[in-house]
């Protein structure tokens, strides 16, 4: 199976126990705590877990899309990578898990706000998707 694959079960998985792909309603529900700072300009979100408490960190700057995309990314990690953060991998590897990890993220992210907004993106290219939701191109690359 490819990862890819088990991406797209991942989002099926949730959405049946959520009914929702709404980053917001699925926090809600696993019991993540969101919280905005200033953590940019490079780092647009992270998570840390505290006396079995999960927190999201955002970016209090993320603007469109990416106020959406970018929690979206991080519950991915929060219910899929359980104890390996990203800020951890950074610091003690410096090849595939990081990409690997990242790539998984940013295909749940995509996919998740296609199927919030799909009533909009039907037949639809994948730039034209992008355009839609006025992201860069390379995000393309994980629908």
């Amino acid at each position: 199976m490819s990862y890819n694959q088990s991406i797209y079960e991942l989002l099926s998985k949730v959405y049946k126990k959520v009914h929702s792909f709404d980053p917001f309603i699925i926090a809600k529900y696993y019991d993540y705590n969101i919280i905005y700072q200033n953590i940019g300009p490079y780092t647009l979100g992270t998570r840390i877990q505290s006396f079995r408490r999960t927190t999201i960190i955002l970016d209090r700057n993320l603007k469109g899309a990416e106020q959406l995309l970018v929690p979206l990314h991080e519950i991915k990690h929060c219910i899929a990578d359980k104890g390996v953060g990203t800020p951890f991998l950074r610091k003690y590897s410096s090849f595939v898990p990081i990409s690997k990890r990242e790539a998984t993220a940013n295909i749940f992210a995509m996919n998740a706000l296609i199927n919030l907004y799909s009533y909009d993106l039907d037949n639809l290219t994948n730039y034209q998707i992008c355009d839609y939701f006025n992201l860069d191109y390379y995000w393309s690359n994980f629908i």
